[in-house]
This record gives structure tokens, C-alpha cells and sequence, in this order.
């Protein structure tokens, strides 16, 4: 007998542009730690703007395994 499907994996994660996302809402995202929305944010502050997703791996302190995560909540709107 399979268990019922629980909300958690009936919705759709919401994806964020990365280009308008706050600090709040990237601490939404799972596993975001306060440290990395900051600088995701101040990142974009000198850019202007971002304009591929990847760009984020330049933010060095961030860790690629949770980059990859971060991916999936993420992406550009033109």
C-alpha cells in the first residue's frame, strides 16, 4: 500500500529571479544559509544585474554541492 502524497511533494518549488529576489525570500530556499543570500544579493548589487545563473558561482564562498541546490530554485528572467 503506497502512502497518500503529501503536499511537500505535490507542489512545484518556487523558482526566484535572480535578479529581483530579496534576502528574505532566498532564505526561503532549503539549505540557504544567511551568509550566502547576503552575498548573493550584494553580488548582484555590483553587477547590476545577473545575467546567467552560473554567474554565481564567482561568490566564492559559496560551496558548489550547495550552488547546484540553489540552481533549482533560481533563474533569470529576461
Amino acid at each position: 500500500e503506497t502512502e497518500p502524497a503529501t503536499e511537500e511533494t505535490q507542489t512545484e518549488p518556487i523558482i526566484y529571479d535572480l535578479n529581483t529576489v530579496t534576502y528574505e525570500e532566498l532564505m526561503c530556499i532549503p539549505s540557504m544559509e544567511e551568509e550566502y543570500a547576503a552575498l548573493i544579493v550584494s553580488f548582484r548589487e555590483e553587477l547590476g544585474r545577473y545575467r546567467h545563473i552560473y554567474e554565481l558561482i564567482y561568490i566564492e564562498e559559496i560551496p558548489e554541492n550547495l550552488l547546484r541546490e540553489y540552481f533549482n530554485y533560481l533563474e533569470i528572467v529576461e
